[in-house]
């Protein structure tokens, strides 16, 4: 699971959003970069530690529709993601029975980072909305304030050239969040 925070600022129709997203994915195979020995055994695999994944975006979009029911928000940015996790190195021999085992004989830290651009459209779903007479946000005497369910579908590019073999591609994704937002009403 990984856990994601985020500010979304506006004016207008235009909205600037920061997240920053942690947790900790387990990588799909054992053997990432296919390292094998003379004789076609894994040479390497995946520590039992848990990976680590952070993720940091910041985008600009523009509000496209904007009614009492429905905002949908196409943003484009940039996109910072680094993963990191442990990989046992192994040596393998025979028992006394003659099968093969694997003993590791050392642990390396890997790690993945790229910086690239990142494109997503949210569409938030309003729940509520209030307008108040009390000033919080100060500058005006009315505010309004709502809440939404938000759905966010996103693409993200990720090249890691420092990797050994380079590995590059996309990443994708959604969020589901519930959001608030404060506005400045103006007469």
């Amino acid at each position: 699971a990984i856990f994601q925070l985020g500010l979304t600022g506006g004016y207008n129709r235009f909205r600037l959003k920061a997240d920053i997203a942690y947790g900790q994915p387990s990588p799909a195979t054992d053997n990432i970069f296919k390292k094998l020995t003379t004789d076609g055994k894994d040479a390497q695999h995946n520590s039992s530690t848990a990976a680590t994944f952070l993720g940091v975006g910041v985008q600009l979009g523009y509000a496209i529709i904007d009614t009492h029911v429905l905002t949908v928000t196409p943003s484009v940015g940039g996109y910072y993601a680094s993963y990191k996790w442990d990989v046992d190195n192994l040596e393998w021999s025979k028992d006394k029975d003659g099968k093969d085992v694997a003993k590791i004989v050392s642990t390396d830290r890997m790690r993945f980072s790229s910086f690239n651009w990142m494109a997503s459209i949210d569409f938030d779903i309003k729940l509520h909305a209030r307008v108040t007479n009390t000033p919080v946000l100060g500058g005006s005497d009315r505010e309004q304030f709502v809440s939404s369910l938000r759905i966010s579908p996103f693409v993200a590019r990720a090249k890691h050239s420092t990797a050994v073999p380079p590995a590059s591609g996309y990443l994708f994704g959604f969020t589901v969040a519930y959001s608030g937002l404060a506005r400045i009403l103006s007469f």
